[in-house]
């Protein structure tokens, strides 16, 4: 048994039972299999690195669909990228800008810290599917 999840919003979740719940309904564009290193494509058909291992390039399967029919676009995962910096209930923030490393902006705020500019961050959609 996993748990009470917390939150099924995916930028909210911090606990072990809403990840758990969330990767088992929400599919991303890879996984790690059974904890493996390995990524294997989930949304993603293929994805490939750039030769300074800086830049990843997703190109993503056609027709897949949300709950409500409309299909799942390369602008639809900047957005998810950009949810995950910028929301307001966003608990993941440093994970994709710092762990990560996206390349992004900042700005101090009138308290001194650092905050993420919105829509500063380096992931673009380059076509429907890429």
């Amino acid at each position: 048994m996993v748990g009470t999840a917390t939150t099924f919003d995916p930028v909210a979740a911090t606990d072990t039972a809403s990840g758990t719940y969330i990767t088992n309904v929400f599919d991303g564009l890879v996984t790690y299999p059974n904890g493996q290193t390995n990524a294997e494509t989930q949304l993603a058909t293929d994805y490939e690195t750039s030769e300074d291992g800086r830049v990843l390039t997703f190109q993503l399967k056609e027709g897949v669909t949300y709950n409500d029919g409309q299909e799942v676009t390369a602008a639809d995962v900047v957005y998810s990228f950009e949810r995950v910096a910028a929301s307001s209930n966003s608990r993941n923030t440093q994970s994709i800008l710092d762990t990560l490393g996206v390349v992004h902006e900042t700005e101090t705020d009138d308290e001194g810290n650092e905050q993420y500019v919105p829509n500063s961050m380096d992931v673009e959609a380059t076509g429907e599917y890429e």
